[in-house]
Protein backbone atom coordinates (compact mmCIF):
# COMPACT_ATOMS: atom_id res chain seq x y z
CA UNK A 1 0.00 0.00 0.00
CA UNK A 2 2.87 2.37 -0.74
CA UNK A 3 2.19 5.39 -2.94
CA UNK A 4 3.93 6.66 -6.01
CA UNK A 5 4.07 10.33 -6.98
CA UNK A 6 5.21 12.63 -9.76
CA UNK A 7 8.89 13.59 -9.82
CA UNK A 8 9.85 16.27 -7.32
CA UNK A 9 6.83 15.72 -5.07
CA UNK A 10 7.20 14.04 -1.69
CA UNK A 11 4.25 11.93 -0.54
CA UNK A 12 4.81 10.27 2.84
CA UNK A 13 2.83 7.18 3.72
CA UNK A 14 2.51 4.78 6.62
CA UNK A 15 2.32 1.00 6.34
CA UNK A 16 2.14 -1.58 9.14
CA UNK A 17 3.71 -4.85 7.99
CA UNK A 18 4.41 -8.25 9.52
CA UNK A 19 8.06 -9.29 9.54
CA UNK A 20 9.06 -12.59 7.99
CA UNK A 21 10.52 -15.38 10.12
CA UNK A 22 13.92 -13.91 9.22
CA UNK A 23 12.90 -10.43 10.39
CA UNK A 24 12.64 -8.93 6.89
CA UNK A 25 10.10 -7.15 4.69
CA UNK A 26 9.95 -6.96 0.89
CA UNK A 27 9.07 -3.94 -1.24
CA UNK A 28 7.78 -4.42 -4.80
CA UNK A 29 7.15 -1.89 -7.56
CA UNK A 30 4.22 -2.48 -9.90
CA UNK A 31 5.93 -1.08 -13.00
CA UNK A 32 8.70 1.25 -14.15
CA UNK A 33 11.57 2.53 -12.04
CA UNK A 34 11.25 4.07 -8.63
CA UNK A 35 13.39 5.15 -5.69
CA UNK A 36 12.15 4.31 -2.19
CA UNK A 37 13.25 5.83 1.11
CA UNK A 38 12.23 3.71 4.08
CA UNK A 39 12.11 4.77 7.71
CA UNK A 40 10.86 3.06 10.87
CA UNK A 41 8.25 4.99 12.84
CA UNK A 42 7.83 2.34 15.50
CA UNK A 43 7.28 -1.34 16.17
CA UNK A 44 5.17 -3.67 18.26
CA UNK A 45 6.73 -5.96 20.82
CA UNK A 46 5.29 -9.32 21.76
CA UNK A 47 2.87 -9.04 24.64
CA UNK A 48 -0.75 -9.35 25.61
CA UNK A 49 -1.91 -6.51 23.35
CA UNK A 50 -3.90 -7.39 20.23
CA UNK A 51 -4.85 -5.29 17.24
CA UNK A 52 -7.56 -4.99 14.64
CA UNK A 53 -8.29 -2.46 11.92
CA UNK A 54 -11.61 -0.70 11.39
CA UNK A 55 -12.96 0.46 8.00
CA UNK A 56 -11.77 4.06 7.73
CA UNK A 57 -15.18 5.28 6.54
CA UNK A 58 -16.84 4.08 9.76
CA UNK A 59 -20.50 3.14 10.14
CA UNK A 60 -21.85 6.67 9.71
CA UNK A 61 -20.43 10.15 9.18
CA UNK A 62 -21.13 13.67 7.98
CA UNK A 63 -18.40 13.33 5.31
CA UNK A 64 -17.49 10.87 2.55
CA UNK A 65 -14.40 8.89 1.66
CA UNK A 66 -12.17 10.38 -1.06
CA UNK A 67 -10.32 7.93 -3.31
CA UNK A 68 -6.78 8.45 -4.58
CA UNK A 69 -3.18 8.26 -3.45
CA UNK A 70 -1.42 9.79 -0.47
CA UNK A 71 -2.79 13.27 0.30
CA UNK A 72 -5.82 12.77 -1.94
CA UNK A 73 -7.28 9.80 -0.03
CA UNK A 74 -9.09 9.49 3.27
CA UNK A 75 -12.13 10.71 5.16
CA UNK A 76 -11.85 14.47 4.80
CA UNK A 77 -13.01 16.60 7.73
CA UNK A 78 -13.28 20.14 6.31
CA UNK A 79 -12.29 23.37 8.04
CA UNK A 80 -15.89 24.32 8.76
CA UNK A 81 -18.48 23.35 11.34
CA UNK A 82 -18.13 20.09 13.27
CA UNK A 83 -17.67 17.23 10.77
CA UNK A 84 -17.83 13.82 12.45
CA UNK A 85 -17.26 10.07 11.97
CA UNK A 86 -18.61 7.14 14.01
CA UNK A 87 -17.09 3.65 14.34
CA UNK A 88 -18.38 0.38 15.69
CA UNK A 89 -16.91 -2.95 16.76
CA UNK A 90 -17.82 -6.06 18.74
CA UNK A 91 -15.19 -6.83 21.37
CA UNK A 92 -13.57 -10.10 20.20
CA UNK A 93 -13.76 -13.42 22.02
CA UNK A 94 -10.13 -13.04 23.12
CA UNK A 95 -10.81 -9.72 24.84
CA UNK A 96 -9.83 -10.03 28.50
CA UNK A 97 -12.54 -9.21 31.05
CA UNK A 98 -11.78 -5.75 32.41
CA UNK A 99 -9.09 -5.25 29.73
CA UNK A 100 -8.06 -2.04 28.03
CA UNK A 101 -9.30 -0.64 24.73
CA UNK A 102 -8.00 2.22 22.59
CA UNK A 103 -8.26 3.60 19.06
CA UNK A 104 -5.25 5.02 17.21
CA UNK A 105 -6.23 7.47 14.47
CA UNK A 106 -3.86 8.22 11.59
CA UNK A 107 -4.38 11.60 9.88
CA UNK A 108 -2.79 14.22 7.65
CA UNK A 109 -3.46 17.72 6.32
CA UNK A 110 -2.09 19.82 3.47
CA UNK A 111 -1.78 22.85 5.77
CA UNK A 112 1.55 23.44 7.52
CA UNK A 113 2.61 24.89 10.87
CA UNK A 114 -0.92 24.75 12.24
CA UNK A 115 -3.20 22.70 14.49
CA UNK A 116 -6.51 20.88 14.26
CA UNK A 117 -8.86 20.10 17.12
CA UNK A 118 -10.22 16.54 17.26
CA UNK A 119 -12.66 15.84 20.07
CA UNK A 120 -14.62 12.84 21.42
CA UNK A 121 -18.20 12.93 20.18
CA UNK A 122 -20.10 10.11 21.82
CA UNK A 123 -19.90 6.57 23.21
CA UNK A 124 -22.50 3.82 23.20
CA UNK A 125 -21.82 0.41 24.75
CA UNK A 126 -24.25 -2.42 24.22
CA UNK A 127 -24.14 -5.34 26.63
CA UNK A 128 -26.04 -8.63 26.68
CA UNK A 129 -29.00 -8.91 26.61
CA UNK A 130 -29.72 -5.74 24.61
CA UNK A 131 -28.88 -3.31 27.40
CA UNK A 132 -26.97 -0.05 26.93
CA UNK A 133 -24.46 1.48 29.30
CA UNK A 134 -24.78 5.26 29.35
CA UNK A 135 -22.99 8.13 31.05
CA UNK A 136 -23.93 11.63 32.17
CA UNK A 137 -22.67 13.12 28.89
CA UNK A 138 -22.55 11.61 25.36
CA UNK A 139 -18.76 11.25 25.33
CA UNK A 140 -18.34 9.69 28.79
CA UNK A 141 -15.95 6.75 28.50
CA UNK A 142 -13.83 8.29 25.73
CA UNK A 143 -10.78 10.51 26.18
CA UNK A 144 -7.95 11.75 23.99
CA UNK A 145 -7.53 13.84 20.88
CA UNK A 146 -7.42 17.57 21.60
CA UNK A 147 -5.24 20.13 19.85
CA UNK A 148 -3.12 18.23 17.31
CA UNK A 149 -0.20 19.96 15.64
CA UNK A 150 1.12 19.55 12.11
CA UNK A 151 4.60 20.92 11.47
CA UNK A 152 6.29 22.35 8.37
CA UNK A 153 5.70 19.27 6.17
CA UNK A 154 2.40 19.05 4.29
CA UNK A 155 0.61 15.70 4.28
CA UNK A 156 2.86 14.22 6.94
CA UNK A 157 1.28 11.21 8.66
CA UNK A 158 0.33 12.05 12.24
CA UNK A 159 -1.34 9.93 14.91
CA UNK A 160 -3.48 10.45 17.97
CA UNK A 161 -4.95 7.94 20.41
CA UNK A 162 -8.36 7.80 22.07
CA UNK A 163 -8.77 5.73 25.24
CA UNK A 164 -12.07 3.84 25.22
CA UNK A 165 -13.94 2.57 28.28
CA UNK A 166 -17.51 2.13 29.49
CA UNK A 167 -19.39 5.37 30.30
CA UNK A 168 -20.00 4.21 33.87
CA UNK A 169 -16.45 2.84 34.40
CA UNK A 170 -17.69 -0.74 34.68
CA UNK A 171 -15.48 -3.51 33.18
CA UNK A 172 -15.58 -4.26 29.47
CA UNK A 173 -16.50 -7.78 28.35
CA UNK A 174 -15.97 -9.81 25.20
CA UNK A 175 -19.07 -9.51 23.04
CA UNK A 176 -19.89 -5.93 24.03
CA UNK A 177 -20.90 -3.76 21.07
CA UNK A 178 -18.81 -0.60 21.27
CA UNK A 179 -19.70 2.46 19.21
CA UNK A 180 -17.68 5.65 19.40
CA UNK A 181 -17.32 8.83 17.40
CA UNK A 182 -15.14 11.91 17.15
CA UNK A 183 -15.44 15.26 15.41
CA UNK A 184 -13.24 18.06 14.16
CA UNK A 185 -14.03 21.23 16.09
CA UNK A 186 -13.23 23.58 13.21
CA UNK A 187 -14.89 26.52 14.99
CA UNK A 188 -12.44 26.28 17.90
CA UNK A 189 -9.88 29.15 17.80
CA UNK A 190 -7.13 26.57 18.38
CA UNK A 191 -8.02 24.89 15.05
CA UNK A 192 -5.82 26.92 12.70
CA UNK A 193 -5.37 24.56 9.73
CA UNK A 194 -7.32 25.93 6.75
CA UNK A 195 -7.40 22.71 4.72
CA UNK A 196 -9.22 19.45 5.38
CA UNK A 197 -8.06 16.95 7.98
CA UNK A 198 -7.88 13.56 6.28
CA UNK A 199 -8.41 10.42 8.38
CA UNK A 200 -6.22 7.64 6.91
CA UNK A 201 -6.74 4.70 9.27
CA UNK A 202 -8.24 3.66 12.62
CA UNK A 203 -6.55 0.83 14.53
CA UNK A 204 -7.99 -0.76 17.67
CA UNK A 205 -5.64 -1.98 20.40
CA UNK A 206 -6.97 -4.19 23.19
CA UNK A 207 -5.90 -6.64 25.88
Amino acid sequence: NLNWSAAGVTVPNLVTVLLSSGGQVSVYNLQGGVHVIGDIVGYYTKGNDKFLSLPVDGVSSSVTFTNGFGPFAGMKLPDSGSPWIAYNLVLPDDFTYGGTLSAKVSWHTQSTNCSVVLSPDYVSVGSYPNQFIEGFSPADGMSGGGVLANGPIANRVNMTTFTLATPDSSPLWAGYVYTFGFFRDATNPSDTCTSSMSIDAVTIRYT
